[in-house]
């Protein structure tokens, strides 16, 4: 369990509940009134036991999934110890994808999500099977639950369906019978929401939706994310595709080879297990390969990996079934090969086989990928940046932040932990919203606000000119439009100035500030793999805030200064093509040419660009008179080059 925030929804989910408002829609009210329970635990940080909460949920939808196996195999009458064992080592496989071990031991709601559709899937297949009143019952009550839930989940209606048109008149039947149970499960999967609804108050630290019938029905349908908007048009659609190829990677990446020997477990349960089939294949592709075709997260994999990643993880939940029936095709053919007569070399290596692939691999995987788990999770990375943002400012500031790596933790830091209290931290995506300048000047009485409820962008100038008026600085981490203000890079911030330029300039901003406020634990730069989304954006954030500075120096001719922040920017990020270039020609400046060389070496093997190849080349010739490396690398950027250069 993580014991420091997490990035992305993670601070806002713990500020939120941890303050008793409402978290981003749909406001998960079940995570956030059993975190609140979790808040009166004995042990451990505020973020630990937010992680306790997530990792509960995980084990529960471990067990519920183990549930099912026994189920599926009681049903096809194959309940001997090697059925069992192989049944409990497929789940563990299934479960130890890296995602999934991550996401159970931080502060996020995916292994909620993931155990209520365990669950339902899990009805649903003994509904399937036997047919029982009580399990069609008790899929419905946990449908209802998870539909409120999560939107997601939905998707799961339209496997019932397509097994309800296969027994239409039975399950006809069962809806006129029962719909008073229909119309009381609706109802009690709104009780969260009520119980919320109460116990919230309105506040300026964290603030979503008001307090009122409206904003309870805006946060549950997610109408600020426009939910029903997948991004659609013909070209968003088709660039989705891309989503396909990266799903299959993810599989890979998670379960090697295995993934691709369950194609023939997939095939085994179509062709013997038809109605098991109906549950979870479908399901497997739904939430699988297809999901992306219903997420609003656009067509750009490299802009949405840190969201796809996550959503990957709920096809996790139907493999184990695909893995067990992978083996059982596996035992089937093996019993029909006949070139082995010796029954105790075919027991011998049957057993070493199912020992291997069905027992070893799954603890083996799982073992790799914990140990990556548990060196991600090993230093406060997400603490450690916000605490850079605030300390990086003075006294008296009012920071407008945006974005989940920089809004969220920031404010978790800020409120929870009590970090520079003497700072005020707003939320940029509601400063153009009336009611949250209101509570800014109720929660806030020390800026001695008064909101003139204009035009947004005349709201918005009107709260800068009033703040900067009793003297505070006010700062950002993006760009916001605005009238009569500009902004100034002051290291990771932008300070915002009186200016009608709208432009964002660039501070000459002291190296050893830079250093102190852009230190992050070393674990945030290894190359994990897989990769970690929210470190690769952190690193590229820094970067980019730093390139802008030693770019500036540069410009002025300050060459030593310059070379110092780039050479920070590209500990950041030595596969940005600006920074690499830039801090090569900062060595040259300060007569360091021949340190230029393996920069670019390890930027060309990564990029294979003929401009680096071109650089290479120069370098070899101007620094080091290297007439045979010249040559090589001249070459090989002729051969590269485009032919219009």
């Amino acid at each position: 369990m993580y014991q420091y925030i997490w990035g992305a929804d993670a601070g806002d989910l713990v500020t939120a509940s941890f303050l008793g408002v409402l978290p981003h829609p749909p406001a998960f009210p079940i995570y956030w009134l059993i975190v609140r329970f979790a808040y009166f635990l004995p042990f451990g940080s505020v973020a630990l036991k937010a992680s306790f909460v997530s990792m509960l949920f995980g084990v529960s939808s471990v067990l519920v999934s183990m549930l099912t196996i026994y189920e599926f195999l009681k049903f096809i009458k194959k309940t001997s110890l090697i059925y069992k064992i192989v049944g409990f080592s497929s789940v563990v496989l299934a479960y130890s994808s890296f995602v999934f071990l991550l996401y159970s031991s931080v502060q996020e709601v995916y292994t909620l999500s993931i155990f209520l559709l365990t669950l339902t899937t899990y009805y649903l297949l003994k509904l399937t099977l036997y047919g029982e009143e009580r399990d069609h019952k008790l899929f419905w009550l946990f449908f209802c639950i998870s539909a409120v839930h999560h939107a997601l989940l939905i998707l799961i209606f339209a496997v019932y369906l397509y097994i309800f048109f296969k027994k239409k008149s039975e399950y006809i039947l069962f809806f006129k019978k029962n719909l008073f149970h229909l119309i009381f499960f609706a109802v009690v999967a709104f009780i969260p929401y009520i119980f919320q609804y109460v116990l919230i108050r309105e506040s300026a630290s964290v603030y979503w939706e008001p307090k009122t019938i409206g904003g309870f029905v805006k946060t549950i349908l997610r109408l600020r994310y426009d939910v029903f908007n997948t991004g659609g048009n013909f070209g968003g659609y088709s660039q989705k595709f891309e989503h396909i190829y990266k799903y299959i990677e993810h599989l890979f990446t998670n379960y090697t080879v295995f993934i691709t020997l369950s194609l023939f477990g997939f095939f085994a349960l179509y062709r013997k297990y038809r109605k098991v089939f109906y549950v979870y294949g479908f399901c497997f592709i739904i939430f699988g390969p297809l999901l992306v075709f219903y997420l609003n997260s656009g067509g750009q994999v490299a802009k949405n990996s840190g969201v796809l990643e996550r959503y990957y993880m709920f096809s996790y939940v139907f493999l184990p079934i695909v893995f067990i029936a992978l083996f059982l095709q596996f035992e089937d053919t093996y019993a029909r090969i006949t070139f082995i007569t010796s029954k105790s070399i075919r027991l011998v290596l049957f057993r070493g086989i199912v020992l291997l692939f069905f027992v070893v691999y799954p603890v083996v995987n799982f073992s790799k990928n914990y140990a990556t788990v548990t060196k991600v999770l090993r230093q406060p990375i997400f603490e450690k940046h916000a605490k850079n943002i605030l300390n990086s400012l003075p006294e008296k500031s009012v920071l407008i932040l945006k974005g989940d790596l920089d809004l969220f933790t920031t404010q978790y830091v800020h409120f929870v932990l009590g970090v520079r209290k003497d700072v005020i931290v707003l939320s940029n995506s509601n400063i153009y919203n009336s009611d949250y300048h209101t509570l800014i000047s109720r929660d806030y009485p020390a800026l001695q606000y008064a909101p003139k409820l204009d035009t947004s962008l005349k709201m918005v100038d009107n709260l800068i000119k009033q703040v900067k008026s009793r003297g505070y600085g006010v700062y950002t981490n993006v760009p916001f439009p605005s009238i009569h203000y500009s902004f100034r890079r002051v290291g990771y911030l932008l300070e915002l100035y009186k200016s009608n330029k709208r432009t964002v300039s660039i501070s000459q901003v002291s190296v050893s500030s830079l250093k102190k406020f852009t230190d992050l634990p070393v674990t945030v730069f290894f190359d994990f793999n897989p990769q970690i989304y929210f470190f690769n954006e952190l690193r590229n954030q820094y970067a980019k805030g730093l390139l802008d500075i030693a770019d500036k120096y540069y410009s002025l001719k300050k060459y030593k200064e310059a070379n110092e922040v780039a050479s920070i920017a590209y500990t950041f990020n030595p596969y940005n093509s600006e920074i690499v270039f830039l801090h090569t020609l900062t060595l040259k400046e300060t007569g360091k040419c021949m340190q230029s060389a393996p920069i670019l070496t390890h930027y060309f093997e990564n990029s294979k660009s003929y401009k680096a190849a071109y650089a290479l080349s120069r370098v070899y010739a101007i620094c080091a008179r290297d007439i045979i490396q010249y040559s090589y690398w001249n070459s090989v950027y002729e051969k590269l080059k485009p032919e219009s250069e």
